[in-house]
């Protein structure tokens, strides 16, 4: 049988510490002997009750001193509504529940449920067998070490993918980048050709205009000397023309010398 006592427990937090704990402290005041039992969180939900053992703290509760302990799911953590802790069945203290973001309870007292001594039997009836020791809780160490283990992997598991996806992402860019590059590099190529043929087809030009007017030039030169031939044959005839008049003219005057002579004989 439980029942409240003068003690209290004076709450100072109790709140998340991670995906799996729940940190309780506080100070238990009127307390004259510490429990010999280890503590236990036990929460109560829509379906089921667990019972989380205590894998960190600061020991035995004294009484005025500060008291610490941390608890752990030794099963994937499942939504609770209530939540007391356990000294064994010696002692129970009814705790609020924790805020979704860990809100601390400053100062808060709480009273403290105690068993009451067992009054002696009156009739002599022989006392029931014991009843079996049930079997041994796995240990919360292991127990906590494979649920944290478990968290790792799914933090683990969650940053893989997030690392896949930036690697397809990374890979994907760099395919882009690549392709770019290379359509860059194929146009500049094509430009480059462009302009090379180009300045061939000017050079081209430029050397056809070029014979064109040597040829014209020398076609010019040539008709110079022909026109320069013509004119020396030219001046030849003119002196040959002139020297025929005079003697022309010469033998002119004797025919009419020699008319005028016979003229006078008659």
């Amino acid at each position: 049988m439980l029942a409240s006592t003068e003690i209290s427990f004076e709450l100072d937090q109790f709140t998340w510490r991670g995906p799996d704990r729940l940190q309780l402290s506080g100070t238990f005041v009127g307390l004259r002997d510490a429990p010999a039992e280890p503590p236990v969180l036990e929460l109560s939900g829509p379906h089921e009750t667990q019972r989380l053992p205590a894998v960190e703290g600061s020991g035995p509760p004294a009484d005025g001193q500060a008291w610490s302990a941390e608890f752990a799911w030794q099963q994937p953590p499942v939504p609770f509504a209530l939540a007391a802790l356990h000294f064994g069945d010696a002692m129970v203290v009814e705790l609020p529940e924790p805020g979704q973001r860990g809100f601390r309870f400053r100062r808060h007292a709480l009273k403290v449920q105690v068993r009451e001594p067992a009054e002696p039997a009156e009739s002599a009836e022989p006392s029931p067998e014991p009843a079996e020791p049930s079997a041994a809780p796995d240990d919360p160490v292991a127990a906590t070490e494979r649920v944290k283990l478990e968290a790792q992997l799914l933090v683990a598991q969650d940053e893989a993918r997030e690392l896949r996806a930036e690697l397809e992402k990374s890979q994907a860019e760099l395919a882009r980048a690549r392709e770019d590059l290379e359509s860059e590099h194929a146009r500049h190529a094509e430009d480059a050709q462009r302009f090379r043929d180009g300045l061939a087809h000017v050079q081209a030009s430029a050397e056809a205009a070029l014979a064109q007017v040597r040829g014209e030039l020398e076609e010019a030169v040539a008709a110079r000397g022909r026109a320069d031939e013509r004119m020396a044959a030219f001046e030849t005839t003119k002196g040959e023309a002139e020297a025929a008049r005079s003697e022309a003219e010469r033998l002119l005057g004797r025919l009419t010398a020699m008319r005028d002579a016979l003229g006078d004989d008659s």
